[in-house]
């Protein structure tokens, strides 16, 4: 168990930093609310704006540097609705515990007050208080609140995550089941050469016959010197080289010239909206099935993510039966 709080004590941390500054952010039906206006409540317990702001406060800053107006708006709502949904689910838990609570060590709330202090960039308790003192926020309500954190986050691995357990068989019957999810696609290697009909070159009609009459039946080498004489792309100077990509990443109108070409084969010209294309098909990489030895971890890993998911949900939906839930919003 100590081995848990302590893993869990800076995503707790984390959660709770950056709640210095108060967004500016108004949403919808949240507009006219102030910060201790009740969204929510489990029993009667009630669910503040500014629990969901001390949620989400760092995140919305973010928010902020890359959206504006309507966008800012359905974002931020989104946001905080999903920071109201797992407030609420720790206050589930957290009654769960008060059921047959078990003692938190002293040392792990104080580790976490130690990482809101550097979240916050200030050295002392008496710093970090002053911080939050313009939130109303108190320092008993940061250790309850980090309490909190630890007993629930516990309580899930207690009661829901130790349940789950992926089988070997159950790994290899989903590998079996699912080939197509563990192929390698065919990958092709090419050479290209770009010719641009833009940017105020006039040269583009003849060096298109010359290519026609010279970058057929051509070795890598012959192939390579011709990009680099005549090509406007950007990767001429390596002859045209593209490296390995998947055949169904082409655009169409390469895939199409280059459906029933051999390795070693010229196809064109491929012309596309101000520019033709020389493609000399270089090497293919059949696909191929990745070894289950290579791939059984990633699968468990995925299979036992799912796993967990859903016994979480499931457990909470229970909770949520057995409790009075009501929101003060339209959702």
């Amino acid at each position: 168990m100590k081995r848990i709080f302590l893993s869990l004590a800076c995503l707790a941390a984390c959660a709770l930093a950056g709640a210095d500054v108060m967004p500016s952010v108004r949403l919808g039906s949240m507009s006219r609310m102030q910060v201790d206006s009740v969204l929510a409540s489990i029993n009667g317990d009630p669910v503040t704006l500014l629990d969901v702001i001390l949620e989400t406060a760092a995140q919305e800053r973010i928010l902020s540097s890359h959206y504006t107006g309507e966008r800012l708006l359905s974002e931020t709502r989104a946001l905080r609705l999903a920071a109201l949904e797992q407030i609420l689910i720790r206050k589930l838990l957290y009654l769960k515990y008060k059921e047959k609570p078990f003692p938190v060590p002293p040392q792990e709330i104080e580790n976490m007050l130690d990482a809101l202090c550097r979240d916050f960039g200030v050295a002392t308790r008496a710093e970090l208080e002053e911080k939050l003192r313009p939130l109303g926020i108190s320092m008993e309500k940061v250790r309850a609140r980090a309490q909190e954190k630890l007993v629930t986050d516990a309580i899930l691995y207690q009661l829901c995550d130790k349940t789950v357990t992926v089988t070997p068989k159950e790994v290899y019957d989903e590998y079996k089941a699912h080939p197509e999810a563990w192929s390698r696609p065919e990958r092709i290697n090419l050479q290209l050469i770009r010719i641009s009909s833009e940017g105020g070159r006039t040269d583009a009609a003849s060096r298109i016959e010359t290519l026609r009459k010279s970058a057929f039946n051509v070795t890598f080498n012959e192939f390579h010197a011709l990009a680099v004489k005549f090509s406007d792309a950007p990767n001429a100077s390596e002859g045209g080289m593209t490296g390995y990509m998947s055949r169904d990443k082409l655009r169409p109108e390469f895939a199409e010239a280059l459906k029933d070409a051999m390795v070693g084969q010229t196809v064109g010209p491929v012309t596309v909206p101000g520019e033709t294309y020389f493609i000399r098909l270089c090497g293919v990489e059949k696909a191929s099935l990745i070894p289950f030895a290579s791939i059984s971890a990633s699968i468990e890993a995925r299979l036992k993510e799912n796993a967990l998911r859903e016994r979480r949900a499931e457990y909470i939906r229970a909770l949520r039966e057995k409790n009075v839930i009501r929101y003060y919003f339209e959702k």
